[in-house]
């Protein structure tokens, strides 16, 4: 009975209904029939154009990235091969001076890592220093130009700040220390051996603080200075200093 009633208003409700509005229903939705399955279809090529763009991104930056590594390795493997051989003014190789800070951190710690593999102690444990460098200028800022007190030997220690090469057996180093700065005339004839002079010299930098025994003197120039028979490396330096003239010119390390 319940059935046969509900076809018989199904039936009522579908005569009352006209053609017209059957046919206004059906405009209806094909009007709405394309704002469903393409729009979904639009959503997701978007979404594909967005991931590959982003891809392509992080390809493009990988690829920098790696290039930027390569260059800083083999500027670091030159720069390595370089500094046991050649030196400027400052003391560094010509391939050490045009690397950045980290790169020069690096190739420091990798030349004393090699001296300890060699059996050498880059921070040896202690060093006895005869004399203050601001007692030894007061004490023989008296010498003649030319003189060189062979008979007096003495020890003292500082910081290097600069360095110079005048040929392949003649280096002069400014110490600093209490303020004060003494030259050191390191020359080969006056060192215990020419193969130590060579050794020490060419792992010397700039920043390494060192110990000096050796003799008063004071060049043909009229400057004061200490002619060494020994040099040993108390601490090398693993940072590059300052430029003596130039200065800090980074900016950002200058502000910290």
């Amino acid at each position: 009975m319940l059935t046969q009633a509900a076809v018989r208003l199904v039936r009522g409700s579908l005569r009352k209904t006209s053609w017209a509005e059957w046919g206004h229903r059906e405009l209806r939705l094909g009007q709405l029939a394309p704002f469903t399955a393409p729009h979904k279809d639009k959503s997701f090529s978007d979404q594909r154009s967005e991931l590959k763009r982003r891809l392509k991104a992080e390809k493009k930056v990988a690829e920098k990235e790696a290039k930027q590594k390569e260059l800083s390795e083999k500027q670091l493997s030159q720069a390595t091969a370089a500094a046991t051989n050649h030196t400027t003014d400052n003391g560094v190789g010509p391939e050490e001076e045009s690397v950045d800070p980290n790169q020069y951190y690096k190739i420091r710690s990798q030349a004393i890592h090699q001296l300890k593999v060699n059996g050498e102690d880059p921070y040896p444990h202690k060093f006895h220093v005869d004399i203050s460098l601001t007692d030894f200028i007061q004490k023989y800022s008296h010498l003649q130009p030319g003189d060189h007190l062979t008979d007096i030997t003495l020890k003292v220690a500082g910081r290097i700040h600069a360095k110079r090469a005048s040929g392949g057996k003649l280096i002069f180093y400014d110490l600093r220390g209490e303020g004060v700065k003494l030259q050191v005339m390191a020359n080969s004839r006056n060192y215990k051996s020419e193969e130590e002079f060579i050794h020490i010299n060419n792992k010397l930098r700039r920043g390494d603080i060192i110990g000096v025994q050796g003799n008063p003197g004071k060049t043909k120039k009229g400057e004061l200075s200490i002619i060494p028979y020994e040099i040993t490396l108390l601490s090398p330096c693993l940072h590059m200093l300052p430029h003596l003239h130039f200065g800090l010119k980074d900016k950002e390390t200058r502000y910290r």
